[in-house]
């Protein structure tokens, strides 16, 4: 992975990396975390279907996915979408029946910013099926960003050799030969183009044309009556390429179509605002990070359009946003550096500056602004910085250190708890390296406790000095009831309690959660599960509380962080049992992150009497039971990962819970 991104960085082509390979899930979810601390801002590549990922259920961790592919296309809107201003994501295609065009391809959308290195790119393999005509890998880069993606992607260039279509006999989108896959042909001294691929390449020049258009009246460069005959031209183009790409059907219309006209009007029309516009660049807004004592360099595009030498100049509006370059001449295009400067700045702040470049021979002005939050020069990194320790046990974990810096920085690490070591705790980083330090930690409890670690970081002159949220669970062995006896007494299910309920479902972080107790309809379990947190809906049917070899009656399904409370007092209530643990359907379907360990947890009055100890997602039902619940005033259920985090996909079950009240002898009832 290190000699990938070295190959790339020195190329210039560190922020095209994306780890991955575009699946609908990722096998391995562990494997993102690894990399995401290892090679921090080099994001994955994930979901072959849609956004959210996971056709087949696995979902993907969009903290660290910012590559999406849609194989399914939306629908074509009259109004362009610009994909490349950055891609819409979200909402669901409409198509407007006997038209061409959907009144709406994105619904209720947002737009990713592409300054924040999100891609959502078009698989065009409905468009594009066996026996598509040539002609249709000319429209596709267009369609694309009049449909809202980024690009198109997932094309193989010779991949007609051992591909995984292979020996395929079936019918509908999976037949052989998919050309998405083949853009040559063999030939006796390798690989030979196509015709396809030939028009693939003029209709990527085509598509560059359309994006100066369409920027020059975004930036409303033109006159209204210009502005309005460029969309005309461009809706022109598109009128026989935009076809719903679920009819999966050709026609001779691709050729019949005057598609050869349409073309030199594009062209022709380019160059005639070209001649209006002189010199532009090819962006006017950022948004970018730059650490307090580091350094960022970037380029902005600068462009002649005219095919003749203009002279041009460039300036600043702040100290921090520095140019290699103020003036020239230019003759086509080039890249003006420009640096952001972290020096004088500090961590937490968000500074705002641009950069104006001037047509000297139009007297014309175009800004490029940029934002800018600035990061600390030096950060600590994990998975997560918690420990769980099975009583009388250690554990040892790393920390990364990475330096955001353009200098060599001083950081120290400290604790007040003696029975947490850390090595090294201080010393010196150089610049834009990293490094890691060893924390072992042996708590001397016997019995179950909750330890702040009291970590506290510092360093780079004084920018950084932070309390590091960390803590040490101590975990004792659960020894269940013996042959997973019932407690005596008059059993009320948990979702009698009515309003003894007191209190339902809190995040870690405040959230409040809504979660409905599973009841059995037939042979299938309806969830009704709210989550107001981002990810993908949680409602989930048929999802049976099975969990290993283990079927049970009805669940509560819970998502980590999550609490119950129950008010006990004057209940008559003496005890409580569950059966604790992942059902093989959310594990299956649902969890993304399954290399997370779960620990179930029940309190009394404050303090925990029992727990399950961390559980894999693949672990058998654990049976907890709490007895001598006479006089207690509260009850508390809680479900906590082993990163202490949220997660609203690791759908857990706390499965055939009931309390137990005490019962009272008949000639006691009759007085």
């Amino acid at each position: 992975g290190s000699a990938v991104l070295r190959h790339m960085a020195e190329k210039g082509l560190a922020q095209s990396v994306y780890w991955g390979h575009g699946g609908d899930h990722e096998s391995d979810p562990a494997l993102m975390g690894l990399f995401w601390e290892l090679f921090p801002n080099n994001y994955w590549a994930a979901s072959g279907h849609t956004y959210h990922g996971g056709a087949g259920g696995g979902g993907h961790s969009r903290n660290v996915v910012r590559y999406f592919a849609d194989v399914y296309g939306a629908a074509s809107p009259v109004e362009s979408k610009m994909g490349w201003k950055g891609a819409y994501i979200g909402g669901g295609p409409s198509v407007v029946v006997g038209t061409q065009y959907a009144a709406s391809s994105i619904g209720k959308a947002q737009r990713l910013v592409r300054n924040e290195t999100y891609l959502y790119v078009h698989i065009p393999r409905d468009e594009l099926r066996g026996a598509a005509n040539p002609i249709r890998w000319r429209g596709i880069p267009s369609v694309s960003l009049h449909r809202g993606y980024c690009g198109l992607g997932h094309l193989g260039f010779d991949s007609y050799h051992h591909n995984y279509l292979d020996g395929y006999t079936g019918s509908d989108w999976a037949f052989p030969g998919r050309p998405h896959h083949m853009l040559t042909w063999p030939g006796p001294n390798g690989a030979e183009p196509s015709a396809r691929y030939e028009a693939l390449l003029e209709g990527i020049q085509e598509g560059e044309a359309r994006i100066f258009l369409e920027q020059t009246v975004d930036r409303g460069l033109l006159s209204e009556r210009m502005s309005a005959r460029i969309k005309e031209v461009l809706l022109d183009y598109l009128n026989h390429y935009c076809v719903w790409p679920q009819l999966r059907a050709d026609s001779i219309y691709d050729y019949i179509h005057p598609w050869q006209d349409d073309s030199r009007k594009l062209f022709r029309t380019a160059a005639e605002v070209a001649k209006i516009v002189g010199i532009d660049v090819d962006q006017i807004n950022l948004r970018a990070k730059v650490a307090a004592l580091g350094r960022s360099d970037r380029t902005l595009g600068i462009r002649n359009w005219t095919g003749k030498p203009r002279a041009w100049t460039a300036r600043t509006d702040a100290p921090w946003l520095k140019l290699e370059e103020t003036g020239g001449k230019l003759l086509g295009f080039k890249k003006l550096p420009y640096r952001l400067d972290g020096k004088g700045l500090k961590p937490g702040q968000t500074v705002t500056g641009s950069i104006y470049v001037k047509d000297v021979t139009t007297g014309r002005e175009q800004t490029f602004t940029v934002i800018a939050d600035v990061i600390d020069p030096i950060e600590l990194r994990a998975d997560h910085t918690n420990f769980n320790i099975r009583c009388g046990k250690s554990e040892t974990r790393q920390f990364r250190l990475v330096s955001n810096a353009a200098i060599d920085l001083q950081w120290k690490l400290a604790t007040g708890r003696p029975w947490l070591k850390i090595a090294p705790s201080a010393g010196t980083i150089q610049a834009g390296k990293d490094m890691f330090i060893t924390l072992t930690a042996s708590p001397p409890d016997k019995t179950a406790a909750t330890h702040d670690n009291g970590l506290v970081f510092s360093g780079a002159k004084g920018l950084v000095q932070k309390a590091v949220e960390s803590s040490t669970f101590v975990i004792p062995l659960l020894r269940e009831k013996p042959e997973r006896k019932m407690p005596y007494g008059r059993i009320i299910k948990i979702e009698d309690m009515g309003e003894r309920w007191k209190f339902f479902g809190t995040c870690l972080k405040g959230t409040r959660i809504e979660t409905g107790v599973v009841k059995e309809i037939g042979k299938a379990h309806t969830a009704g599960l709210t989550n107001p947190t981002e990810g993908p809906p949680c409602a989930r049917k048929e999802f049976l509380p099975i969990i290993g070899n283990e079927r049970f009656s009805r669940a509560m399904w819970v998502y980590p962080h999550h609490e119950s409370v129950f008010n006990l007092e004057g209940s008559r209530i003496r005890a409580f049992s569950a059966y604790v643990g992942v059902s093989n359907d959310a594990r299956r379907r649902m969890i993304r992150n399954q290399h997370r360990k779960v620990n179930f947890e029940i309190w009394v009055d404050g303090k925990v009497v029992t727990q399950s100890g961390l559980m894999k997602t693949s672990s058998a039902a654990r049976y907890l039971t709490v007895e001598n619940l006479e006089g207690a005033k509260e009850l508390k259920l809680i479900t906590r990962l082993d990163s202490n985090k949220d997660d609203n996909t690791f759908l857990s079950c706390w499965s055939d819970c009931n309390f137990y009240a005490t019962v009272e002898n008949k000639k006691r009832d009759k007085e």
